[in-house]
């Protein structure tokens, strides 16, 4: 395939425009998800008050500690609701637990 299709053609982008580039740097791979939600998250203005609350901060230190919340007490959440005590040693399978793999697969797409 690689002899034959091309990937990539840069070439066909034309020269190199900076102004064309929303942020002038690109983050580390350990800051991806931070910089993603910023990226995404809507333009939520806040002022109460004197004080302007910006877009940033509801989406980096107010969202992302619930998105960890949540992600860490899933565990504790699921076995109340599905009442499942006992101890798991192995994996299982997906077929065997829909729920949780549907849940799973929509935290990963989100």
């Amino acid at each position: 395939m690689a002899g034959l299709f091309q990937i990539n053609p840069i070439w066909n982008f034309g020269p190199y425009d900076p102004a064309q580039i929303s942020a002038g740097s690109q983050p580390d791979w350990y800051v991806l998800l931070t910089e993603g939600v910023l990226r995404i998250f809507p333009p939520w203005d806040m002022h109460l008050g004197n004080y302007d609350i910006p877009p940033a901060f509801w989406a980096s230190p107010a969202f992302l500690p619930v998105l960890y919340v949540l992600a860490a007490l899933y565990p504790a959440i699921e076995r109340r609701f599905t009442q499942d005590r006992s101890l798991h040693n192995l994996l299982q399978r997906p077929r065997d637990v829909p729920v949780r793999t549907s849940l799973g697969v929509m935290g990963l797409a989100f």
